[in-house]
């Protein structure tokens, strides 16, 4: 079968490689199955809670002997934890990567490599970055529910916003000199009272997943290709976090003058804004009328990146469930099957992590954007995961937030930050490879 590339980039291009994708027929009962009760915990609430509900009454439909309840946890990875430790987890779970990547390396998940093969289903049907969320040491524990990619690393704007100002509503600002100037036009003053924010809380709140996305934007890098060795500490970091302090410096005339929420951006308070694909839907949500644009993360000149892929959300199935064969069946449901998993991510204009899912054109009738989404994907670097993340994040996050506080200046808080998660990274590989041996 020959291979066809597509882009996000029109109507008729809607997913961007080729894959060859094939579906295996839903598992058939005996007239004499027994009936079998499945329990999924998820976190998908509001309007995404109806469109769970008729996945699983359609996946009944299919399977009458398989009785599936859904709830949703409030804490997902604790309450998980503390229900497998019990003895009575669900059969299907929804975890993050970071959460995945710890509990399959103490053995809670079953490993779907064997059934992906004997079903003939190949990972080239997904977005390289997205399986990959759901990997531990090279094997598959969890299907990909939706996309991490675009996960804050989609800038929305305001186009009349902008056309007041005399900018160019078409596109998003691009690069990091693009965002600066515009920012420098939108902003606007009364006397010392903010008026109009150019861009809410630039830092996203400098948590270690914006931190990465600044990182990744402006050249830099996160860990060795072994994983080994931290790879952080670099000129192209140092260059980002000076120019995220320089930014609010120069920008704004209050400390805090850039932090507002999300609902000064739907009012027009604010001219821009990041957030994941979910934010297509917030502000329809809250004005169908929006004259809204988007476009991915702006990036320094020569970065190949435009953000990072810290991970999605996955579904996996605990090794505590007595019905493996069909808890697979609906996981494969849920993740894989288009009349399912691929309507779930129309019904809210987000991407699919399975490549050919994304050709549908309902897409444009949901979101006329979703071909940024695309750009997004494409130029979001993935980041490895280990169980030790938080670890080794932490400390570049702390420093990430001393320097755009003006409290250290990027050199030294980078080599400090660095030799911390060095250290916590040559014990952990010292213990793993004194077990191996």
């Amino acid at each position: 079968m020959s291979c066809r590339r597509f882009t996000f980039r029109t109507a008729i291009v809607l997913a961007f490689l080729c894959v060859v994708t094939f579906f295996p027929a839903a598992l058939m009962p005996t007239a004499a199955a027994q009936e079998i009760h499945l329990e999924v915990w998820h976190s998908w609430t509001g309007f995404r809670e109806p469109l769970v509900d008729k996945m699983l009454q359609d996946f009944m439909a299919e399977h009458p002997h398989i009785k599936v309840t859904h709830r949703i946890a409030s804490d997902l990875h604790e309450e998980f934890t503390l229900a497998y430790a019990g003895g009575v987890a669900p059969d299907i779970i929804m975890v993050t990567t970071k959460h995945l990547v710890a509990l399959a390396d103490q053995g809670v998940f079953v490993e779907l490599d064997p059934w992906l093969e004997r079903d003939g289903i190949s990972r080239d049907i997904w977005i390289p970055g997205e399986i990959t969320s759901g990997e531990w040491q090279g094997k598959i524990y969890g299907l990909p529910i939706r996309t991490g990619g675009e996960s804050s690393n989609v800038l929305y704007y305001n186009k009349d916003v902008f056309a007041e100002a005399g900018l160019d509503g078409s596109r998003a600002p691009a690069t990091w000199d693009e965002l600066y100037n515009v920012s420098r036009r939108l902003v606007r003053y009364d006397g010392d009272d903010i008026v109009l924010n150019p861009i809410i809380d630039i830092t996203d709140g400098a948590t270690i997943r914006p931190t990465l996305n600044w990182m990744f934007a402006g050249g830099g890098r996160y860990l060795s290709d072994d994983l080994r060795t931290v790879a952080y500490n670099t000129p192209e970091t140092a260059n980002m976090m000076e120019w995220v302090y320089n930014f609010r410096r120069e920008i704004y005339r209050n400390v805090g003058d850039d932090r507002m929420a999300r609902s000064d951006f739907f009012s027009g308070r604010a001219a821009m804004w990041f957030s994941g694909s979910e934010g297509f839907s917030l502000v329809w949500d809250y004005d169908a009328n929006f004259p809204l644009g988007a476009g991915p993360r702006p990036r320094a000149e020569g970065s190949a990146y435009c953000g990072a892929n810290y991970g999605t959300w996955t579904y996996a199935i605990p090794v505590s469930t007595p019905y493996k064969e069909e808890a697979w069946e609906l996981l494969k449901w849920l993740t894989i099957r288009e009349e399912s998993a691929g309507w779930f991510l129309v019904q809210q204009g987000r991407p699919s992590p399975v490549r050919t899912f994304n050709m549908n054109p309902d897409y444009l009738d949901v979101n006329p954007y979703i071909y940024v989404l695309g750009e997004v994907l494409e130029c979001a670097a993935p980041v490895p995961f280990l169980p030790i993340q938080d670890d080794i994040g932490i400390p570049l996050r702390n420093a990430f937030r001393q320097v755009i506080n003006g409290e250290a200046p990027a050199h030294s808080a980078l080599a400090e930050a660095a030799s911390v998660s060095q250290a916590v990274l040559e014990q952990y590989w010292a213990e793993r490879d004194a077990k191996r041996n």
